[in-house]
């Protein structure tokens, strides 16, 4: 852990080496047949990588079922797979089409409702893909990893409140839980006095500040 969390006092800081949190199996962190799912987490580059770091994931690698990826790639973006008996498919987004860069702390949402898989960035879908019907055979009894694994390699970033559901979360919740972590503060060029007869009359300036509440500071967040 170290400080400079998205919330609270610690994040989980992995080195890119050989850091990583291992989440032992069971069976419910595993997505199964038809059944929808969802995986969200605060992520936070120093820098892009360029090549496959895995970043959380359960049961990744050829001919595994019953699990779920997200990763860096070799081509400048992450992977978002999922596989079960029935179904399966990845996506790979570039950086630039996520809307993501280095310094910056981001919510990550991978939902899938059982036909569809969606990833969702700040609360925005940035990409959709419809899920391949199939007929897969094996087990997941592997563990659940948080920043990297023996598979693709770990990653150097932060990770913040990672999350998985049994359901598809909706974008409305998905919203909520990005902005509960982005408040919107309003403050006035000079602070307002509320019993100020004279603070409740005439013109003022306003200035529109994101999980900020210290007037006078550039503005933050302007992904918004």
């Amino acid at each position: 852990t170290a400080s400079g969390a998205k919330s609270g006092a610690y994040s989980g800081t992995f080195d890119g080496t050989d850091d990583f949190v291992n989440v032992p199996h069971n069976s419910n962190l595993n997505p199964t047949i038809n059944n929808p799912y969802t995986c969200e987490f605060w992520l936070y580059f120093s820098s892009l990588p360029s090549t496959w770091k895995d970043i959380v994931q359960k049961n990744i690698g050829t001919g595994n079922i019953d699990g779920f990826y997200i990763r860096t790639n070799n081509a400048s973006g992450m992977d978002f797979g999922y596989v079960t008996t029935t179904r399966n498919g990845g996506l790979g987004i570039t950086y630039a089409n996520l809307g993501i860069s280095a310094n910056n702390w981001y919510h990550i949402a991978f939902a899938v409702d059982g036909t569809n898989s969606y990833v969702y960035v700040d609360g925005i879908l940035r990409g959709q893909l419809t899920l391949t019907v199939g007929s897969y055979s094996g087990t997941n009894t592997n563990a659940l990893t948080i920043g990297g694994s023996a598979w693709d390699g770990y990653s150097p970033v932060r990770i913040d409140e990672v999350a998985i559901y049994n359901r598809s979360l909706p974008v409305s919740e998905i919203r909520e839980h990005y902005n509960a972590r982005n408040e919107v503060w309003f403050k006035t060029h000079s602070a307002i006095n509320a019993s100020s007869t004279s603070e409740a009359t005439g013109q003022h300036s306003y200035y529109l500040y994101y999980n900020n509440p210290s007037a006078g500071t550039a503005i933050e967040n302007k992904r918004n």
